[in-house]
């Protein structure tokens, strides 16, 4: 009895001793590595920034930050390239990505591998946006911004998820993607997007201003020449026709001017009704005049074009 006893109680006192001991080695290296610390910022408030940034990246390379004194992880060199070639990449440019070496590629010895822009959330937006206030299926979707399907269904999917924690009150945190798109360049992409729309209204807005009424704007550039040219075809359809070389048209649109101009022929020259050109039938719509003639229930329908012959000659019968 006594034996089992003394079995089952000496580890017990063993792992409590053992637990004893490394609490206080903790406390005592705590205390020791707060000592040191404190030790070593008396010590470079004499130095001046370089110097005491210097031992902070030595005392660092020294002990590391998790993994106990002794292990390195910093290099004075790299150190050293942060500060002089390094010193570029600290900040995210107006142009986002930028790659070692100055190569418009990650991989230098792979050039062919561009990797394509992630998509911008405002691009996401509008794609929810086409789908539930717009009424586009997928496929339209698809077609129209050249997406695959399934990242369609993707996109559409994380955006009613953003949607319903909206309306839950919930508001997501958007930091992290606005500084990667800043960070890849997606950024520099649309203000570049939104700049080249801003000219193209620019130029519309120029060329829509005219001096004189039958003066179109002629400004450099093809985009401010065709709209001044439409403006010119909507309100003088007319004159701007006949200012349009044949030879420049397209064969389409010659066969469409030949058209319409059978159409005003055949208006123009319209042939009268078969049956007016009757004696007999004359007479009857001379009778017509009559109130006392019994065709009159019958004028409505003869103004109708439904049967006109028929009625003719119904009347005419009874006559």
């Amino acid at each position: 009895m006594s034996l089992s006893l003394r079995s089952y109680a000496t580890p017990c006192l063993r792992y409590a001793m053992a637990a004893r001991t490394r609490a206080v080695s903790s406390r005592a290296f705590s205390q020791s590595r707060a000592v040191r610390a404190k030790k070593e910022e008396e010590d470079d408030e004499g130095d001046s920034g370089d110097e005491a940034e210097d031992k902070k990246s030595q005392r660092r390379g020294r002990r590391g930050p998790f993994r106990g004194p002794g292990t390195k992880y910093e290099d004075p060199a790299f150190v050293q390239w942060l500060r002089t070639d390094g010193e570029k990449f600290r900040k995210v440019t107006p142009e986002g990505r930028q790659y070692l070496g100055g190569l418009q590629t990650p991989f230098p010895l792979n050039p062919t591998f561009k990797p394509p822009m992630p998509m911008p959330d405002a691009t996401r937006t509008q794609l929810y946006l086409d789908y539930m206030r717009d009424n586009l299926t997928i496929r339209e979707i698809s077609r129209k911004y050249n997406i695959s399907l399934r990242r369609v269904e993707a996109c559409i999917r994380l955006k009613h998820v953003e949607f319903e924690m909206r309306m839950e009150g919930r508001m997501p945190e958007t930091a992290f993607t606005t500084v990667m798109e800043r960070a890849l360049g997606i950024e520099a992409v649309l203000q570049e997007k939104e700049r080249r729309a801003q000219e193209r209204a620019e130029e519309e807005r120029l060329a829509l201003q005219v001096e004189d009424a039958q003066t179109p704007v002629t400004l450099a550039g093809g985009h401010a020449a065709a709209v001044a040219q439409k403006l010119q075809e909507d309100r003088w359809p007319e004159e701007a026709l006949e200012d349009i070389d044949a030879d420049a048209l397209s064969e389409e649109d010659r066969w469409q001017k030949k058209q319409e101009k059978l159409e005003e022929d055949e208006e123009t020259n319209e042939e009268p009704y078969p049956f007016l050109a009757d004696d007999k039938l004359a007479d009857f719509m001379h009778d017509l005049a009559d109130p006392k003639a019994p065709a009159a229930p019958y004028i409505k329908m003869y103004f109708e074009p439904v049967e006109e012959i028929v009625v003719c000659l119904t009347c005419w019968a009874w006559r």
